[in-house]
């Protein structure tokens, strides 16, 4: 168990990285209005601009035009009318019968875009870590690390993390829990047990006033997780990536600021947690995308109705559905679950 314990602290007492490269084409007036019109929500015209400015050879516009064409909640309102051919123009790059991805082509030259691809392949992932952490990308480092852990890759992974150049994230609760997985040699993890490793080493990390992601306990049952979501309402207001959860539950007014955060992000983990982050930090900080225009529409159309799936949580919280469903009549919802 020592070991255990000497392994996981070190990885998580590592420093910040440095200041993030910066990518071709970022700094064109051009872009950056694209980017601001982006984020004001006019999708239609940031989406021509961004294919535009692609088609010139700008870098930065082909990386992020490729990365929110990965998001569906993103666009698909705006292009679900259009011919297929012009959904293609609009947000790929020409080349077979469905066009190319733009990160192929910003990939000839760009490190992140190398990255990006490489985070997806057998064979490439390894390699890929470092640029990523490099670039702030740390859950899409997270999640190729994770990937990593089977039997046959797992020393790629361990010579990665373990070499002096390679700063490891405070935040990682998904690969701690992989990470645990994996030191308990396969055996079968008791889920409590796990929750209270990813607590504690929490906690050890706050102390070190690291920015540490909780594993968000589940809210719904009565069972071993109660004190863990305890613990989670008390650290809500400092958890990084509950930001824009949170910033909603006080824009809408929630007495219980905590719980609405806490249920936000369960319903949030349903679908993908990863999708509340920019889709390019090198080039739109959370915080620019948090605090846009477009964030709430965005999280609106990622999550299922919460006319339906309200009341699920409704012994624990209504607060937070009271705040989303306003937003999903405006904007729309996901068909999951439908």
């Amino acid at each position: 168990m020592k070991t255990i314990w000497v392994f996981l602290m070190w990885l998580f007492a590592a420093p910040l990285a440095a200041q993030v490269p910066s990518i071709s084409g970022q700094d064109v007036p051009e872009f950056r209005e694209a980017v601001e019109t982006w984020l004001a929500g006019d999708d239609l015209a940031a989406l021509q601009s961004l294919s535009t400015l692609s088609h010139t050879g700008n870098t930065a516009a082909q990386i992020l035009l490729a990365r929110i064409a990965h998001r569906p909640h993103s666009f698909s309102h705006v292009v679900k009318d259009l011919p297929r051919k012009d959904r293609i123009a609009l947000l790929r790059q020409p080349g077979g019968l469905s066009g190319k991805s733009w990160m192929i082509e910003a990939a000839k030259t760009d490190q992140l875009a190398k990255a990006f691809i490489g985070a997806t392949q057998v064979g490439a992932k390894a390699a890929s870590l470092s640029t990523l952490i490099s670039y702030d990308e740390k859950r899409e480092m997270l999640e190729a690390a994770e990937s990593l852990l089977g039997e046959n890759t797992r020393g790629e992974l361990l010579t990665v993390i373990m070499s002096p150049e390679f700063v490891f994230p405070p935040e990682g609760d998904r690969l701690l829990r992989s990470l645990y997985t994996f030191i308990r040699q396969d055996k079968p993890v008791d889920l409590e047990a796990m929750a209270w490793v990813a607590l504690e080493l929490g906690k050890a990390a706050r102390q070190k006033g690291a920015r540490f992601e909780f594993l968000v306990p589940a809210v719904r049952d009565d069972g071993w997780h109660s004190e863990l979501v305890d613990a989670a309402l008390a650290a809500h207001s400092d958890v990084r990536s509950w930001t824009p959860i949170r910033a909603l539950c006080e824009k809408a007014q929630s007495k219980h600021i905590g719980k609405c955060t806490l249920t936000g992000m369960n319903v949030v983990n349903l679908v993908d947690a990863g999708a509340m982050e920019s889709p390019v930090i090198a080039l739109v900080s959370n915080n620019e995308y948090w605090s846009s225009a477009r964030f709430e529409a965005d999280l609106a159309r990622l999550l299922p109705d919460l006319k339906r799936m309200g009341a699920i949580y409704a012994d624990f919280d209504v607060e937070f559905a009271a705040a989303l469903v306003p937003l999903q009549d405006k904007f729309g919802h996901s068909d999951l679950w439908r």
